[in-house]
């Protein structure tokens, strides 16, 4: 990561959005601005989300994923975005 420009955060809380998720962060990843950490929060997700993240998670060393053991609804998955937000600039992204 570039030091010389300030860190920008990006949370996304994902529950099965396995049809979607790709097409955002594919997105993200392509930005230009490359001061850029990408962390996900997926809610217990049933479909095949879980492998779709873990895929980036592998190839891009700017992404983290995070899995909850149990569903803790929308509110509550959005909450532990904003909670785990870092550095200069943050922004809370759908996986759709």
């Amino acid at each position: 990561m570039n030091n010389d420009q300030p860190l920008v955060c990006i949370c996304i809380p994902n529950y099965n959005n396995e049809r979607t998720v790709r097409e955002t962060l594919d997105s993200l990843v392509n930005q230009t601005y490359k001061n850029i950490i990408i962390k996900i929060f997926d809610n217990a997700s049933t479909d095949n989300s879980i492998k779709i993240l873990l895929e980036y998670e592998t190839k891009y060393a700017n992404i983290q994923v995070f899995q909850n053991e149990i569903n803790i609804g929308g509110e509550g998955n959005f909450n532990k975005c904003i909670q785990n937000l870092e550095g200069k600039f943050g922004a809370l992204y759908h996986s759709d």
